[in-house]
């Protein structure tokens, strides 16, 4: 097991103080931890009282503050991708015959709405372990749901064509 040498904690002496403590609850106090506080740019260490500065040209600062809104990209577009997930997994919830587990089974086989909607009924059949009939039940639905969410994402534009 890797363990890093740095912990990197987006925040101040308290956030600080309770990395520390997390990692000394599963054995790990031995890794460094250091927060960056944004709005003054201050650097807070275990152990000492007071934060510590580097000028703002320092490369050292720099490498932290990219480090931080690497940090916050990833996070930003991870939940991000979280929520369209679960959205897309409700809107397959409401049409009826399909819940949470065959609403995962579909967005997992097909990666999203407009794919499922494209999908033959067949192959929405062998997904989901049910009868063409139904299966081709569902991909009505799913289509008027997918072209819904289209419409939506669409810009409108008015009779001028603006």
């Amino acid at each position: 097991l890797e363990i890093p040498d740095l912990i990197l904690v987006d925040g101040g002496k308290g956030q600080v103080s309770a990395a520390c403590g997390i990692l000394s609850a599963l054995g790990l106090e031995k890794i460094a931890v250091a927060g960056l506080a944004k709005k003054e740019e201050e650097i807070y260490l275990p152990g000492h009282e007071k934060p510590f500065t580097l000028p703002e040209t320092s490369p050292a600062l720099k490498v932290l503050q990219r480090v931080r809104d690497e940090s916050h990209r990833f996070a930003t577009t991870f939940n991000k991708s979280l929520r369209e997930k679960d959205l897309k997994i409700a809107s397959l919830t409401d049409i009826p015959g399909i819940g949470e587990v065959r609403a995962k089974k579909l967005m997992s086989a097909f990666g999203s709405l407009s794919e499922i909607a494209q999908a033959e009924p067949a192959a929405i059949a062998a997904v989901i372990k049910v009868g063409l009939e139904k299966a081709g039940e569902i991909h009505r639905k799913i289509r008027e749901v997918s072209e819904r969410q289209s419409e939506r994402r669409s810009p409108r534009r008015d009779i001028s064509g603006n």
